[in-house]
């Protein structure tokens, strides 16, 4: 069985075969269905809706809607899942509408002790879904990525 550039065995870790890019799931979302997203300011908790994969970096895309009438602000925390830090994004979703694009597909590296996740929560409950994916990128085979980067297409060697 070949293995194409931008594939690696599924179930497998990150190693010498993962080169190229990848479009995955959100590790809090692997079906890729939309997630409620939690109100932990009334004590029903918050969401972790993905962690950053060590060795490699990744660029997350996250959609929002609101189902009900009136505006709700979505809080997104990156490693305090207390939002407690002053560099929490705070969105504003009209109310009844589709997917917004909340998160524009910036890019980030997870680091060893699992500290690159992404939280969430609404202002109000029962309100607010995301959907979203990553494009993970693989440093190229040998090289330092601080140096050379990462593979973001299957043109690279």
């Amino acid at each position: 069985m070949t293995i194409g550039k931008n594939s690696r065995p599924q179930n497998s870790g990150i190693g010498n075969l993962a080169q190229g890019s990848a479009k995955l799931p959100l590790s809090g979302a692997p079906n890729g269905n939309p997630v409620l997203v939690l109100n932990s300011s009334t004590g029903d908790g918050y969401n972790a809706i993905h962690t950053f994969s060590l060795g490699v970096i990744e660029e997350l895309y996250l959609w929002c809607s609101n189902s009900t009438a009136g505006a709700v602000e979505l809080t997104m925390s990156f490693a305090d899942a207390a939002f407690g830090g002053n560099d929490n994004i705070i969105v504003s979703i009209s109310g009844k509408t589709g997917m917004n694009l909340v998160y524009p597909g910036v890019p980030h590296i997870g680091n060893t002790a699992s500290t690159q996740t992404l939280y969430l929560r609404a202002a109000s409950a029962n309100a607010l879904t995301v959907s979203g994916f990553v494009i993970r990128s693989y440093p190229f085979s040998g090289k330092n990525a601080s140096s050379y980067g990462y593979f973001n297409s299957e043109s690279g060697d």
